[in-house]
């Protein structure tokens, strides 16, 4: 017995590893000529499906599919080229046009029929029952036991069609992913989910999602192959040779690498399998022991093995033990009764038991078997989808080795088709009849649902009425008589109205619902509004008709109206109140405004104590009048609900300097210093209404200066949540002045009411700044408190949700939070203005845009254009920095710093890297062979100007700037629609430049045109290096243009082409995606910019005109001085026009001061600026 086994074992095994050593020799010789012809096949798949497959950035194809094809590859010994494709419609579109020879089959789509063959499935899926992890989580066999939960299913899930018709009174709930299925079930969403083994397991392990657990299976798989295109029916042929020399092991360890499974209570199948394979094989070894001793035949192993191999495929077999329990069943047996070896083996043979069948027979078969005769008999048997087959059977006893009856055997064939000839042959005339009956029967159901429904429909062909129902008679008032075989004209106003419907019919070809609402006119002639919907039978035959639903929508309409109705008169109601108050305001001021001049002009005369005193109670009186008028507005547009909020993009930089020139004033009358503590993850660009944050911020920071005397007052920002594009911010202003009781604080935010009585009389105010101040942060979704402790300040709080983008999340630098310094062109002037620069860039449009940049703060630039040229350059001239850009054709700029730092002459000269590679380790790159600091590209107009002002020390610093006037300014680039870039993110980046911009777009459209065929060109010489370059500056230029879709792409063209192990196909798919829509970029500009064409000749007409003119300023001076001197309040106006006028041609502190004493009506204070601005532009004209 041992020395058998030994055999049969040992035979086994290099039976084995012969079969998968020398596979290829097994085919046929056609089959082995065809595959020497055909050395490489191309494949393709879907780029996003695991555990299946996907395809990386790169092409790399990976996942279950990709180990099979490495299988077949290495069996075949050919080569399998994976072709990646950009989505599953481009896959099959791919296969489609034969770009590839092979697909990964999911669908069995009908499409492919006609022109492909499918192989036999490999991947079979089970599907599978999710549900949270449980203690004692009974394992579900039937999808019955799910009735009154809720079930999460993937959306258009085709494998799950089957349990739909079986199971259809379950509670499906559709969700978009696999991955929402499973977070949903895990949340406690939804009861269980259904999906397959292999996509759970691996969507388990990826999310996570480790309270979950496999509780039940159904009786259904999903199946995965290939299809072939029909000019390769022998690669079909050999693919499925191939598939099914696959061994269990080969399966199991793909299987086991892209899956886990965590199974509550169900039967390990692993096991079970495993047992069964030990169990089969002792029973060859006994039915070989035995046969050997009994008949002495089978001397030959390798005909017993062909033999019993013909009999598993072609004969319906199986053995089961005493109690009925199947052992062991063939191939022909799985391949008609649609089990798998998993379902079928520990079953009983009851599981095949079909209702049909007669009680008796059952009981004769087994008395006939258990008292050791054979029984032979037709027998009907059930499959597992619940269909069947008839079965011409013998069943008999199976001995062990000593002749004791262990089981019994079954042998049958099939005679289904002879049992279901004779059948029909029988009751045809009865299946008719039923039929018939069936027929009528749903007929009159689906009429009785037609004619009781409560809107009209009518069904159509070729705009024919053929069917209509009561209710829609009804809405027509017309007979189903008058109708039927009638066109739909006879229900519209006019042949407009007719003509209407047709483009509907463009819609329903697509598959689509039309809806639309039309005027319908009855048979009495009156018209009524209606709301159809209208769907064809087949979208790809309208002849076969469309369904029609109209609805009565009059009292829809009707109510409708009355709503807007109602609107309207509120809204009328609140404009006549908000002109009330503006009117009433601009009433008060105007006479306010007197009594503040006519005050500040008493108080200027000879007064007594007494009579000084009343007439300035009398100026601060009127003060506090307009502020108070001001709040109560604010207050009753609040109230009013008329207050609106804007969502704009705004510079948090810019925001905090309004602040500070604001309250400087005042800060310095009271020798109080302001500091400023931002979060350094602030985003700098955020989107919300930046007036009344900073109405709040204003009125926070007034009170703080109000009730401090001395200390400092900090306004601190901290980042509390950052979600997607949304933020949530907290703001907060500490002082250290007078601070507030606990009961004070209790009626802080009460309208009208302030912390006292005392605080009226002493500081003044309204009461309204505060809960004006509430009102606003609530508008914007969040809220304010207070910190204080009596006698040592207070900290007003307030958090606020403002929006952010997500591409422009540029956090604030650390450095910067504390000083929030933005400086102007005229700053930056004033700190580097005079300085010469040597700019070095092998790309011409980089040249003008650097050195437009830098004339722009007043400095000048040269020009070179590679390293070697720039070294010739220094030697000549004497510079204050060096901008090197890093990748230059003759020298870079890498080897011309290197040589520059070791002479002597050059080692403190400040060389700034410009570069697109912003990786840490080409910074590091940089400060390794001497350079100072690095400007990445694309270039931010911030960070550039910033480390010019740490660098840039001019030997000869230039004594006045003037800035350029924008010839461009009047033309409004963020309104352009340029298909490709983001115009108002490009804006952003030059810091709304729009001159900047303009020079960028032209000069890009121009010089970029034909970057792509020079690169082409290279690459088709050898010259891989130029075209790397060539891609390098195309990328940079696309990122300051905000182009984003090209400028990643050439990123992945650029790591590609600098790869050691290139994709040629990727490169080559890679280079005609971004040339088509680098032309349609470069087409888009030209058209956006003609605009300019024109209105740029207006606006140099308008310049001239508009030159300064000191003559006219002059006498617009003196015009102010006067209003001054007469206290007279039209000095506020005039004083902010000419501010305008002056702001590039005197001090901006003095324009500031002499504003802000206007604005508090201390016109001497501002008359004394005044005369300092006109000494300041006399100094200028000489």
């Amino acid at each position: 017995m041992k020395l058998g086994f030994f055999i049969v074992f040992a035979f086994f095994i290099t039976f084995n590893t012969l079969f998968a050593s020398e596979f290829r020799d097994s085919l046929t010789n056609e089959e082995r000529e065809w595959l020497h012809k055909h050395p490489i096949v191309k494949h393709t798949g879907n780029p996003d499906y695991l555990p299946y497959e996907a395809f990386d950035s790169y092409g790399n194809h990976s996942g279950m599919v990709a180990d099979y094809l490495n299988l077949i590859e290495k069996k075949l010994n050919i080569k399998i080229q994976r072709v990646p494709s950009l989505s599953w419609s481009d896959a099959i579109n791919r296969t489609k046009k034969e770009e590839v020879d092979m697909l990964s089959d999911y669908t069995n789509d009908e499409q492919f029929k006609k022109t492909h063959i499918s192989t036999k499935s490999y991947i079979q899926s089970p599907v599978i029952v999710v549900k949270q992890k449980m203690d004692f989580q009974p394992f579900i066999s039937n999808l019955s036991e799910l009735n009154e939960e809720k079930i999460a299913i993937g959306k258009k899930y085709a494998f799950l069609e089957p349990i739909f018709q079986k199971y259809p009174n379950l509670n499906y709930i559709e969700v978009n992913t696999i991955e929402d299925v499973l977070k949903g079930v895990s949340l406690g969403e939804y009861s269980a989910a259904l999906t397959t083994l292999n996509i759970t397991t691996y969507a388990i392990s990826k999310h996570g999602l480790r309270n979950l657990q496999i509780v039940g299976k159904s009786e259904f798989d999903m199946h995965l192959g290939f299809v072939v295109k029909k000019e390769y029916e022998y690669f079909a042929t050999i693919l499925d040779k191939t598939l099914d020399s696959i061994t269990y092991e080969e399966h199991q360890k793909i299987l086991n690498r892209w899956t886990k499974v965590e199974l509550k209570n169900a039967i390990d199948y692993r096991y079970i399998i495993l047992s069964i394979l030990v169990i089969a094989f002792l029973l060859v070894l006994f039915f070989y022991r035995n046969y050997e001793l009994k008949r002495e035949i089978a001397k030959n192993t390798s005909s017993l093995s062909k033999l019993l191999k013909a009999f598993d495929e072609n004969v319906i077999a199986s053995k089961s033990d005493l109690d009925g329990n199947i052992t062991y069943a063939s191939k022909a047996f799985y391949k008609i009764s649609g089990y798998q070896e998993k379902d079928i083996l520990g079953q009983n043979r009851r599981i095949i038991k079909h209702p049909d069948n007669d009680k008796n027979l059952y009981e004769n078969l087994w008395q006939t078997i258990t008292s050791g005769k054979i029984w032979h008999g037709t027998i009907k048997n059930r499959k597992k989808n619940g269909g069947y087959y008839w079965a011409d059977s013998v069943i008999e006893q199976d001995y062990d080795e000593e002749g004791n009856i262990v089981g019994y055997v079954s042998i049958a064939h099939n005679i289904t088709a002879n049992v279901e000839l004779q059948e029909f042959s029988a009751n045809l005339e009865e299946i008719v009849k039923r039929r018939t009956e069936e027929l009528f029967a749903l007929n009159s159901q689906q009429k009785a649902i037609f004619d009781s429904a409560t809107i009209g429909i009518i069904m159509f062909q070729d705009r024919v009425m053929k069917q209509i129902n009561n209710e829609a008679c009804k809405m027509f008032g017309y007979s189903e008589e008058e109708l039927i075989d009638n066109t739909t004209r006879v229900l519209c106003e006019n042949d407009i109205s007719y003509a209407k419907i047709v483009k509907q019919y463009e819609i329903v070809k697509t598959g689509e619902i039309a809806t639309w609402k039309q005027k319908i006119v009855r048979k009495d002639k009156t018209v009524f509004m209606a709301k159809i919907h209208l769907k064809a039978k087949d979208p790809d035959d309208l002849s076969k008709g469309v369904v029609a639903t109209i609805d009565d929508i009059t009292l829809e309409q009707k109510a409708l109206q009355d709503i807007k109705d109602a609107k309207k008169m509120a809204e009328d109601t609140t404009k006549a109140k908000s002109e009330f108050l503006a009117n009433m305001s601009h009433e008060i001021r105007t006479p306010m405004n007197a009594i503040i001049g006519m005050s500040y002009l008493a108080l200027g005369t000879d007064l007594d104590k007494q009579q000084r005193g009343y007439i300035q109670k009398i100026e601060n009186a009127s003060k506090n009048l307009l502020l108070i008028i001001n709040d109560i507005l604010d207050f009753s547009k609040i109230e009013a609900h008329s207050m609106t909020l804007e969502h704009k993009e705004f510079y948090l930089e810019n925001f905090f300097e309004n602040i500070m020139d604001i309250f400087v004033f005042k800060m310095q009358q009271k020798k109080l210093q302001l500091f400023f503590n931002i979060d350094k993850n602030t985003p700098s660009v955020l989107v919300g209404d930046s007036l009344r944050l900073s109405q709040i911020l204003i009125n926070l920071v007034g009170n703080a200066i109000k009730f401090t005397d001395k200390g400092d007052i900090i306004i601190s920002v901290k980042v509390v949540q950052m979600v997607e594009d949304s933020i949530q911010l907290r703001f907060e202003v500490k002082d250290s002045g007078i601070g507030l009781s606990s009961e004070q604080i209790e009626k802080l935010f009460i309208p009208f009411h302030q912390a006292d009585g005392s605080t009226t009389r002493t500081y003044g105010g309204t009461g309204l700044g505060l809960s004006i101040c509430k009102s606003l942060v609530e508008l914007m979704d969040g809220s304010i408190g207070v910190e204080s402790e009596l006698g040592k300040g207070s900290a007003f709080y307030f958090d606020v949700k403002l929006g952010f983008e997500e591409n422009n999340r540029h956090a604030m630098d650390e450095s910067r939070s504390k000083e929030l310094l933005t400086p102007s062109n005229i700053n930056i002037a004033k700190s580097i203005g005079g300085a010469i620069v040597l700019v070095v860039d092998d790309n011409h449009q980089n040249q003008e845009i650097t050195k437009e940049l830098l004339e722009k703060v007043g400095v000048k630039a040269d020009i070179a254009s590679n390293g070697a040229e720039a070294l010739e350059k220094i030697k000549e001239r004497e510079y204050d920095a060096v901008l090197m850009d890093c990748q230059m054709p003759v020298m870079d700029g890498y080897e011309a710093t290197k040589i520059l730092r070791e002479d002597e002459r050059f080692k403190e000269i400040p060389i700034l890297a410009m570069t697109a590679n912003s990786m840490q380790s080409d910074k590091e790159h940089c400060f390794f062979v001497g350079m100072n600091d690095v400007i990445t590209k694309p270039v931010d107009i911030k960070n550039f100007y910033g480390v010019l002002l740490e660098w840039v020390k001019p030997k000869n610093p230039a004594s006045k700037f003037e800035q350029k006037v924008q010839k461009y300014s009047h033309v409004e680039l963020d309104k352009l629609e340029i298909e490709g870039m983001d115009i108002q993110k490009a804006l952003l980046r030059v810091q709304g430049d729009d001159e900047i911009l303009f020079n960028m777009l032209k000069r890009f459209s121009n010089s970029q045109k034909d970057t792509i065929q020079i690169a082409v060109k290279d690459l088709k010489t050898g010259n891989v290096e130029d075209a790397t370059r060539e891609i390098h500056t195309l990328k940079g230029l696309c990122g300051n243009l905000e182009a984003q879709y090209l400028y990643t792409k050439l990123q992945t063209l650029e790591h590609e082409l600098k790869s050691s192990n290139q994709n040629i196909d990727l490169i080559n798919f890679m280079i005609l995606d971004i040339d088509e829509k680098l032309k349609k970029l470069i087409t888009a500009i030209n058209e956006n910019l003609k605009i300019f064409e024109h209105s740029s000749k207006i606006e140099d007409e308008k310049h001239i005109e508009n030159k300064f003119d000191i003559k006219e300023v002059e006498v617009e001076l003196f015009e102010l001085g006067e209003l001054f001197k007469n206290l007279d309040s039209d000095a506020l106006e005039s004083a902010q026009k000419l501010v305008k006028k002056l702001t590039n041609h005197v001090s901006k502190d003095k324009l500031d001061y002499m504003l802000e004493a206007t604005l508090n009506f201390d016109f001497e204070e501002a008359q004394r600026y005044l005369q300092e601005m006109y000494k300041e532009l006399k100094n200028e004209e000489s």
